[in-house]
Protein backbone atom coordinates (compact mmCIF):
# COMPACT_ATOMS: atom_id res chain seq x y z
CA UNK A 1 0.00 0.00 0.00
CA UNK A 2 1.33 3.46 -0.87
CA UNK A 3 2.25 5.94 1.86
CA UNK A 4 0.66 9.39 1.73
CA UNK A 5 2.47 12.04 -0.31
CA UNK A 6 2.42 15.11 1.99
CA UNK A 7 2.74 18.71 0.91
CA UNK A 8 3.09 21.54 3.45
CA UNK A 9 2.71 25.28 2.79
CA UNK A 10 2.60 28.57 4.68
CA UNK A 11 2.27 32.09 3.28
CA UNK A 12 5.59 33.13 4.88
CA UNK A 13 8.56 31.28 6.31
CA UNK A 14 9.28 33.88 9.00
CA UNK A 15 7.27 36.03 11.39
CA UNK A 16 8.00 38.74 13.93
CA UNK A 17 7.97 38.14 17.68
CA UNK A 18 4.33 38.11 18.76
CA UNK A 19 3.09 37.19 15.28
CA UNK A 20 1.39 34.09 13.92
CA UNK A 21 1.11 32.27 10.61
CA UNK A 22 -1.22 29.59 9.22
CA UNK A 23 0.37 26.35 8.04
CA UNK A 24 -1.48 23.96 5.72
CA UNK A 25 -0.78 20.35 4.87
CA UNK A 26 -2.37 18.12 2.24
CA UNK A 27 -1.94 14.64 0.76
CA UNK A 28 -3.42 12.46 3.49
CA UNK A 29 -6.60 11.83 5.45
CA UNK A 30 -5.65 12.92 9.01
CA UNK A 31 -2.77 14.87 10.48
CA UNK A 32 -0.98 15.12 13.81
CA UNK A 33 1.33 18.06 14.55
CA UNK A 34 4.21 18.50 16.98
CA UNK A 35 5.35 20.31 19.00
CA UNK A 36 1.90 21.62 19.84
CA UNK A 37 2.91 24.20 22.49
CA UNK A 38 2.85 27.10 20.00
CA UNK A 39 0.02 25.79 17.80
CA UNK A 40 -3.67 26.50 18.16
CA UNK A 41 -4.37 22.77 17.69
CA UNK A 42 -2.39 19.57 17.31
CA UNK A 43 -4.61 17.98 14.66
CA UNK A 44 -6.09 18.93 11.30
CA UNK A 45 -4.94 20.09 7.90
CA UNK A 46 -4.58 23.76 8.92
CA UNK A 47 -2.99 25.07 12.12
CA UNK A 48 -1.93 28.51 13.31
CA UNK A 49 1.61 28.73 14.61
CA UNK A 50 2.62 31.43 17.11
CA UNK A 51 6.16 30.51 18.12
CA UNK A 52 8.24 32.81 20.31
CA UNK A 53 11.46 31.47 18.77
CA UNK A 54 12.37 29.73 15.53
CA UNK A 55 10.61 26.33 15.59
CA UNK A 56 10.56 23.25 13.39
CA UNK A 57 7.15 21.56 13.15
CA UNK A 58 6.58 17.93 12.23
CA UNK A 59 3.34 16.71 10.66
CA UNK A 60 2.46 13.03 10.51
CA UNK A 61 -0.15 12.22 7.90
CA UNK A 62 -2.17 9.01 8.09
CA UNK A 63 -3.94 7.72 4.98
CA UNK A 64 -7.22 5.78 5.00
CA UNK A 65 -5.21 2.59 4.47
CA UNK A 66 -3.28 3.27 7.73
CA UNK A 67 -0.01 4.12 6.05
CA UNK A 68 1.83 7.13 7.46
CA UNK A 69 4.34 9.66 6.31
CA UNK A 70 5.83 12.78 7.90
CA UNK A 71 6.99 16.16 6.69
CA UNK A 72 8.72 19.11 8.38
CA UNK A 73 8.57 22.89 8.13
CA UNK A 74 10.42 25.59 10.01
CA UNK A 75 9.00 28.96 11.00
CA UNK A 76 11.69 31.52 11.78
CA UNK A 77 11.00 34.25 14.34
CA UNK A 78 12.58 37.68 13.87
CA UNK A 79 13.09 40.05 16.81
CA UNK A 80 11.28 43.37 16.97
CA UNK A 81 13.39 46.47 16.36
CA UNK A 82 14.53 48.35 19.45
CA UNK A 83 13.84 52.06 18.93
CA UNK A 84 15.65 54.96 20.58
CA UNK A 85 14.76 58.66 20.32
CA UNK A 86 17.15 61.51 21.06
CA UNK A 87 16.55 65.24 21.07
CA UNK A 88 15.69 68.10 23.36
CA UNK A 89 12.68 67.14 25.44
CA UNK A 90 12.04 70.61 26.81
CA UNK A 91 11.89 73.81 24.72
CA UNK A 92 10.68 77.36 25.22
CA UNK A 93 7.56 78.57 23.47
CA UNK A 94 8.35 79.45 19.86
CA UNK A 95 11.46 77.28 19.70
CA UNK A 96 11.94 74.03 17.78
CA UNK A 97 14.06 70.92 18.23
CA UNK A 98 15.42 68.17 16.02
CA UNK A 99 14.35 64.67 17.04
CA UNK A 100 16.28 61.61 15.88
CA UNK A 101 15.03 58.03 16.02
CA UNK A 102 17.15 54.94 15.39
CA UNK A 103 16.83 51.16 15.51
CA UNK A 104 14.71 50.39 12.42
CA UNK A 105 14.70 51.02 8.68
CA UNK A 106 11.68 53.29 8.17
CA UNK A 107 9.65 55.47 10.53
CA UNK A 108 6.23 57.13 10.76
CA UNK A 109 5.64 59.97 13.28
CA UNK A 110 2.25 61.01 14.69
CA UNK A 111 0.78 63.49 15.23
CA UNK A 112 2.52 65.29 12.39
CA UNK A 113 0.90 68.74 12.55
CA UNK A 114 3.84 70.28 14.46
CA UNK A 115 6.54 68.38 12.54
CA UNK A 116 8.25 69.30 9.27
CA UNK A 117 7.65 65.72 8.03
CA UNK A 118 5.85 62.61 9.24
CA UNK A 119 8.39 60.11 7.87
CA UNK A 120 12.09 59.54 8.28
CA UNK A 121 14.54 59.21 11.12
CA UNK A 122 15.02 62.99 11.68
CA UNK A 123 12.18 65.47 12.15
CA UNK A 124 11.99 69.10 13.23
CA UNK A 125 9.42 69.52 16.00
CA UNK A 126 7.85 72.93 16.65
CA UNK A 127 4.92 72.31 19.00
CA UNK A 128 3.03 75.24 20.53
CA UNK A 129 2.00 73.11 23.51
CA UNK A 130 3.63 70.08 25.12
CA UNK A 131 3.26 67.13 22.75
CA UNK A 132 3.67 63.35 22.91
CA UNK A 133 4.92 61.96 19.60
CA UNK A 134 4.45 58.30 18.67
CA UNK A 135 6.96 56.73 16.31
CA UNK A 136 6.39 53.40 14.54
CA UNK A 137 9.61 51.88 13.24
CA UNK A 138 9.69 49.05 10.69
CA UNK A 139 12.82 47.00 10.03
CA UNK A 140 13.91 45.10 6.93
CA UNK A 141 11.99 41.99 8.11
CA UNK A 142 8.80 44.12 8.25
CA UNK A 143 8.77 43.82 12.05
CA UNK A 144 7.37 46.88 13.83
CA UNK A 145 7.99 48.53 17.17
CA UNK A 146 6.51 51.68 18.70
CA UNK A 147 8.07 54.29 20.97
CA UNK A 148 6.77 57.58 22.39
CA UNK A 149 8.69 60.80 23.02
CA UNK A 150 7.44 63.91 24.81
CA UNK A 151 8.51 67.45 23.99
CA UNK A 152 7.48 69.83 26.77
CA UNK A 153 6.92 73.48 25.87
CA UNK A 154 7.87 75.92 28.62
CA UNK A 155 5.96 79.22 28.72
CA UNK A 156 7.79 82.38 27.73
CA UNK A 157 8.44 84.80 30.56
CA UNK A 158 5.82 87.54 30.87
CA UNK A 159 7.88 90.53 29.72
CA UNK A 160 5.34 93.16 30.80
CA UNK A 161 5.29 91.89 34.38
CA UNK A 162 9.08 91.72 34.40
CA UNK A 163 9.33 95.31 33.12
CA UNK A 164 6.86 96.53 35.75
CA UNK A 165 8.94 94.93 38.49
CA UNK A 166 12.12 96.54 37.17
CA UNK A 167 10.41 99.93 36.93
CA UNK A 168 9.08 99.60 40.47
CA UNK A 169 12.55 98.83 41.81
CA UNK A 170 14.00 101.81 39.92
CA UNK A 171 11.29 104.18 41.18
CA UNK A 172 11.77 103.04 44.77
CA UNK A 173 15.53 103.38 44.42
CA UNK A 174 15.21 106.89 42.94
CA UNK A 175 12.73 107.86 45.67
CA UNK A 176 15.16 106.82 48.40
CA UNK A 177 18.01 108.63 46.66
CA UNK A 178 15.93 111.82 46.55
CA UNK A 179 14.85 111.40 50.18
CA UNK A 180 18.46 110.93 51.22
CA UNK A 181 19.48 114.06 49.33
CA UNK A 182 16.72 116.14 50.98
CA UNK A 183 17.64 114.83 54.40
CA UNK A 184 21.30 115.68 53.89
CA UNK A 185 20.45 119.16 52.60
CA UNK A 186 18.03 119.72 55.44
CA UNK A 187 20.58 118.55 57.95
CA UNK A 188 23.24 120.84 56.53
CA UNK A 189 20.91 123.82 56.53
CA UNK A 190 20.03 123.37 60.21
CA UNK A 191 23.61 123.07 61.36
Amino acid sequence: MPAPNLNITSPVASICVGGSVPISVSGSNSYTWSPITSLNTGIGSVVTASPSATTQYKVVGTALNGCMDSIYTTISVNPLPVLNVTGTNSICSGESTNLLVSGANSYIWTPSNSLDTSVGNIVLANPTLSQVYTIVGTDLNQCEATISYTVSVLPSPNVSVLLLRILFVLVVHLFYQQMERYLIIGFLQTH
